[in-house]
């Protein structure tokens, strides 16, 4: 799979969303105002078109913005966090939550995670398109990340392992939150449940940890929905039929 990226290509709105930081990386002539061309791009977007502003400040860092010969970074950076955020959800929920043997647990988790690769819907839209890719596929692998490092959270020990985790929590939370609606909605009603669960049924003071995580996702996920590109975008397929 990873040996077909370099068969990828830019396609369709690889260069409108990648546009914005390419613009940014000409007038500045720094490779690191791509940056600031992502955010531009983002609250353009939020705007003019869709709410979901991680997404898109992910799609805005398109790989052949640097050169065309790097758009293959993209669908592997995709396959990278599919695996990393199946691989490491699996981990946590069956060692960490259900207490499965070390290798019994190490054979589900390939079996899971080679079935999510296996069984995905498009491949060529999902792996191989960036910019559709990270929307859907990347977030996805985002989210699970989120909710392993949440799990995580609300069962750490030591001042260190705490501080890393609740910095993670945190961040990612704010990336999920932006993402497609399937992930953003699911991703904070799982966290709610993982906040319940430990503060009201198991009574663990550090799922206390998760209440800031918990509401940047909260904010975050409102400024999605609430976006006015939202219904611009919306409009727009008025009388398509669907």
């Amino acid at each position: 799979m990873f040996r077909l990226t370099v068969y990828a290509v830019p396609y369709y709105d690889d260069y409108n969303f990648g546009r914005f930081a390419r613009a940014a990386m000409e007038q500045e002539q720094s490779k690191w105002a791509a940056i600031s061309g992502a955010l531009d791009c983002s609250r353009t977007q939020w705007y003019a078109w869709q709410g979901t502003y991680s997404s898109i400040f992910f799609m805005a860092l398109m790989p052949a913005i640097w050169g065309e010969q790097y758009y293959f970074l993209g669908p592997v950076f995709i396959l990278l966090l599919l695996l990393a955020g199946t691989m490491t959800f699996t981990h946590v929920i069956l060692r960490k939550v259900l207490g499965m043997e070390k290798w019994t647990g190490l054979a589900a988790q390939a079996v899971i995670t080679v079935a999510v690769f296996m069984f995905i819907y498009s491949a060529q839209s999902g792996f191989y398109w960036y910019n559709g890719g990270v929307h859907y596929v990347g977030m996805h692998g985002f989210g699970l990340l989120m909710l392993s490092v949440a799990i995580c959270l609300e069962r750490a020990e030591g001042r260190t392992a705490t501080g890393l985790l609740f910095t993670a929590s945190v961040l990612l939370s704010m990336i999920t939150a932006g993402s497609n609606f399937v992930t953003a909605l699911q991703g904070l009603l799982s966290l709610l449940t993982i906040l319940f669960i430990s503060v009201v049924v198991e009574h663990r003071k550090k799922g206390l940890w998760l209440l800031p995580a918990t509401l940047v996702y909260i904010i975050g996920f409102g400024l999605n929905v609430a976006a006015p590109g939202n219904s611009v975008r919306a409009r727009s397929y008025v009388g398509w039929g669907y």
